[in-house]
């Protein structure tokens, strides 16, 4: 973040009282009061969406790597590609954050701790200097970030905002997001940290709305933004948003009649021959991890060596792993579950095949 001398920040800040003027419900037409949501059983969307929203490269040089390097850096194979690695460094950083959002209120320690788990300078400490959002101040037309000496008062209120119960999931994190950018309260890694914190404070399945900036142009993602003035704890009415909603649940609504269809499979598949408890506990893994080794299986899922490799030979009987080597130049075989990952492959198809 470049430094500036002058800022347009207005120095008369309300008292913190007069900024919570939240006490009756919004009234939003296209937004569904409580919605209970889909169900996607041992299969995380949100988790799913992680390396697309993560920070660093993961939208521009990493957007090219498949799901299945993805899943091979984290196997347990000896598998090595730095860019696949990078990602995969950037995408555990991120899951922290939002872990720490998702496990305690928000609070400027816990937006401290949550900035921490990111590999910038500075971690965790906020900005002492003025500055602007983007490479250069012309670029500066959007959020520009409120004095260091503000900031305080400005993350209490959101604090406040984000505790009253009337106020819908989605209203809250795209007035989280939003906010948290525009006070901008570190030099570095604001967007990732905004974005998980959006992330923390949606359902599992849902898709954060920040996600469709990717699918809509820069101009009208920047608006949006904009539109919502500092401090302004209202209403998200700019058609982005409602876009991103509706279009949201229209996909959440899909993926999850493709992972109930691969689900169904499954059971189908285990159903005849029947497996154990050590298989179950594999075949719930492998939503998250569809390709693995008998090293990755004793560790993560605390089993012996010849528990991890009965398991895997169940799952091979039943025709859910199938043996795969990693190259033609080596020996070393992993366990794929096509199902699952044919089922990534469908659904980064109905994430990206809108754009506006």
């Amino acid at each position: 973040m470049s430094q500036k001398l002058e800022t347009d920040t207005n120095k008369d800040i309300p008292d913190r009282q007069s900024l919570i003027c939240l006490s009756e419900p919004f009234v939003i037409p296209w937004l569904k009061p409580q919605q209970q949501g889909i169900q996607l059983n041992a299969f995380s969307l949100q988790h799913f969406l992680y390396r697309y929203l993560c920070g660093g490269e993961s939208m521009r040089s990493f957007r090219k790597l498949s799901r299945k390097q993805l899943a091979l850096v984290t196997s347990g194979a000896n598998y090595f590609n730095a860019d696949v690695l990078s990602l995969n460094k950037e995408i555990t950083q991120f899951s922290k954050a939002v872990d720490i959002f998702s496990k305690n209120s928000f609070s400027i320690e816990t937006l401290k701790q949550a900035h921490s788990c990111f590999s910038v300078k500075n971690a965790g400490c906020f900005r002492t200097t003025a500055g602007w959002i983007g490479k250069s101040a012309d670029e500066s037309d959007y959020m520009l970030p409120v004095q260091p000496d503000e900031m305080v008062k400005y993350l209490d209120n959101l604090a406040q905002c984000l505790q009253l119960e009337h106020i819908e999931s989605y209203q809250k994190a795209v007035i989280a997001y939003v906010q948290l950018l525009k006070i901008h309260p570190f030099a570095d890694v604001n967007g990732r940290t905004a974005r998980a914190l959006m992330f923390s404070l949606l359902k599992r399945d849902a898709i954060p709305p920040v996600f469709f900036r990717y699918l809509s142009s820069r101009d009208c993602y920047l608006h949006s933004a904009n539109t919502l003035g500092l401090n302004d704890l209202s209403q998200p009415e700019h058609s982005f948003w409602q876009q991103a909603y509706l279009l949201g649940g229209a996909i959440e609504e899909e993926v999850c009649s493709l992972v109930e269809k691969v689900q169904s499979s499954l059971v189908s598949a285990t159903a005849l021959t029947g497996i154990n408890a050590d298989s179950q506990a594999l075949l719930n893994y492998l939503w998250q991890q569809p390709l693995v080794t008998e090293k990755v299986i004793s560790a993560k899922l605390n089993m012996t060596t010849a528990s991890a490799t009965s398991a895997i030979k169940q799952l091979i009987n039943c025709r859910v792993l199938i043996p795969r080597q990693i190259s033609s130049i080596s020996t070393e075989v992993v366990f794929e579950c096509h199902a699952v990952m044919k089922l990534y492959q469908a659904i980064e198809s109905k994430l990206f095949k809108v754009k506006k």
